[in-house]
């Protein structure tokens, strides 16, 4: 789901895998409480260059991310163009249904 929320506090941690891959965790803690992080592998995620976009967060910012949950953790990313696009589409359907069950009551008024 793509969400705008206001970073209360975030924090950047290195650190390497169990394989003994490189990775970067970047931990948003948002002003509704929830706290939520994003993976980062050094070497083959491509999520590597959108953490450069995340490097001038800072708390009171409002961003949008993309935000799944994973059992008991959130876990976001940037949302794709493609996120962006089909979250503008669902929106767009639950409009065109209000608009639909408004022009059948009116029908039926007259």
């Amino acid at each position: 789901m793509i969400e705008k929320i206001k970073i209360a506090t975030i924090e950047t941690k290195s650190g390497t895998s169990k394989t003994g891959r490189g990775y970067n965790m970047v931990i948003i803690m948002a002003e509704d409480g929830r706290k939520m992080s994003c993976y980062i592998d050094k070497e083959l995620d491509l999520k590597y260059k959108k953490q450069e976009k995340m490097v001038d967060w800072k708390p009171g910012m409002e961003v949008t991310v993309k935000v799944d949950k994973n059992g008991d953790y959130l876990n976001f990313e940037l949302p794709s163009k493609n996120d962006l696009l089909e979250d503008r589409i669902i929106e767009v359907e639950k409009r065109l249904s209000v608009i639909e069950i408004a022009i059948r009551h009116a029908k039926k008024a007259d």
